[in-house]
Formats: structure tokens, sequence, C-alpha cells
């Protein structure tokens, strides 16, 4: 597989002068940002200002297990430094949102430094996506992943500093959490969702659980980021 034309991740944001606090938007896998610009648009109604996250599917496309690693380091690089101009500007609340491939991201961000809240639209343990899924295009980086003599439990101990959910989750620095799962997802099983679910609850933090039983993945992802109890979760 190629090196990517374009850098890991980008970020999209339309300031709003007018914003007292701060919103994370950590978008999807294979899915452009702009899919989800009603959500967007709504949380700058609810006085955010959001910083969007759109991420390079060769985050998950490539033949090479340091990628990821190496996007999610970069993008709490960007953040922290976010954060320190935003509270230069008085601006001291932080919320943020992950879905999809977003919330693996959002999850390794939130568990190393603290937010206010957060919402975990679908997320589970890479290293088992990788490995488990059907998706064509995470077929082919299993399959060459599997050339590098990988397996999920090899590269699960390869990612241990991002994808140790039970250890990670211990040290959830957010104050809140809301946490989607998805029965029938074809990407993350709902027994490796709640594996993050417990070990979030470990750390003690409030932690709201919303399971979906009849939609997909992707169905999920884009209902529950346009949903009535994400803006609730977000405003109370």
């Amino acid at each position: 597989m190629n090196k990517p034309k374009a850098p890991l991740f980008r970020v999209v944001l339309r300031p709003n002068p007018k914003a007292q606090k701060v919103m994370f938007y950590l978008t999807s896998y294979r899915v452009p940002w702009y899919v989800f610009k009603r959500s967007i648009e709504k949380l700058r109604g609810l006085g955010y200002e959001v910083v969007v996250y759109d991420f390079n599917d060769y985050i998950l496309n490539n033949n090479d297990p340091g990628v990821l690693p190496k996007a999610i380091y970069e993008v709490i690089v960007d953040i922290n430094a976010r954060k320190s101009a935003y509270e230069k500007l008085g601006i001291d609340i932080f919320d943020a949102s992950g879905h999809s491939l977003g919330s693996f991201f959002l999850f390794n961000y939130a568990t190393r430094y603290p937010l206010r809240k957060i919402v975990l639209n679908v997320g589970g343990i890479m290293a088992k996506v990788i490995f488990n899924a059907r998706a064509h295009s995470i077929v082919k980086t299993r399959e060459e992943y599997k050339k590098l003599g990988l397996d999920a439990k090899k590269l699960q101990e390869m990612w241990k500093d991002i994808d140790s959910p039970t250890i990670l989750g211990a040290n959830m620095k957010a104050q809140k959490v809301l946490f989607y799962i998805a029965k029938h997802d074809s990407f993350v099983s709902a027994d490796e969702a709640k594996v993050v679910i417990d070990g979030i609850k470990s750390s003690n933090t409030n932690v709201t659980v919303r399971t979906n039983n009849h939609l997909g993945h992707r169905g999920v992802v884009f209902k529950n980021a346009h949903s009535k109890g994400f803006y609730k979760f977000i405003s109370q």
C-alpha cells in the first residue's frame, strides 16, 4: 500500500466568535466530515465553537501498524495546543464527541487529559476490529498485517499503549461519558464495547450507556450523531 498523499488528519473550523465553550468533534472512517455537518451546525447553535477532525482513510488502510499510534499522538498534541489557545481567551469548557474511528481517538485522548463531557459514539478494541471486521477495506489491511506475521493478539500487544481498554479506561479523565453501542455492529461487537465500558467504569467516571438493537454500524453512528439524546447529554 502506498503512503498517503495528504496528512493523516485535517482540522475543519468555522470560528464562532460568541462561543464560550468548545466541542472537539472527531469524525469517522471512510466518511467525509461534511456528512456530519447538520450535527456540527446544531452544536454551534448550542453555543460551541466546533473543532472538527477529519481523518485520512490511510490510518486504517495501510501495511504499517505504526500509522495508527502516530495519528493518535498527533491528534492529542493538536487538541492540547488548541485547548491552551482557547484558555488564553478565557474559555474553560471543553467537551468532545468521537464517531466510530473518532471514538477510538477520543478514548485515547480522554484517558490522558481532562475534558468535561465526552460522547463515544460506538467504539471498541481496534486490533479486533482489524481482524474481525467484514468491510473490504479492512480485510485488505488485515491481509497486509498477516504478511507481517500479526494476528489480533500480537497486534493488540503492539498497540498496548493505545488499545488496552481495561488499563486505559481506568484512567478516564472526562467528568461524564455517554457511550453508544450497536448490537448488530459489523465492526465492533457489543462484547468488545462492554470491555471498554467496564474499563471506564473502573475509573469511577459517570458513564451513561445507550444500546441500539436494530441498526448496523454506520446507521447507528449517524443516528446517534443527530439524536436528541446526544444534544441533551451535552447541553445539561
